[in-house]
């Protein structure tokens, strides 16, 4: 299911079709994220001072990330703790 929904996507968006899964307004916190949009935080300077033998082998700088995400929230809401966070509805993919 899942595969089949991010090659939909993917197709969709190389097409130059705007994706309505995806919501860059809302900083992707819900729905699709598509590849090559996030990319982890740097933390070169820190891991210079690392000897050789214990450096990660991520790349630093970091590049952006290819894999797609679905940003999906799980469970209920507690509201008194939500207050004054912005939260948003899940987003439900059409067609799958």
């Amino acid at each position: 299911m899942m595969e089949k929904y991010f090659n939909q996507a993917s197709k969709i968006q190389y097409s130059g079709e705007k994706l309505v899964d995806a919501h860059p307004e809302l900083a992707f916190q819900v729905g699709a994220t598509p590849e090559f949009k996030e990319k982890a935080k740097s933390h070169c300077e820190r891991f210079s001072k690392y000897k050789d033998s214990d450096k990660p082998v991520s790349e630093c700088p970091p590049v952006y990330d290819s894999k797609w995400r679905f940003f999906w929230s799980v469970g209920e809401r507690n509201k008194e703790a939500d207050e004054g966070m912005l939260i948003y509805p899940n987003v439900y993919p059409k067609g799958i």
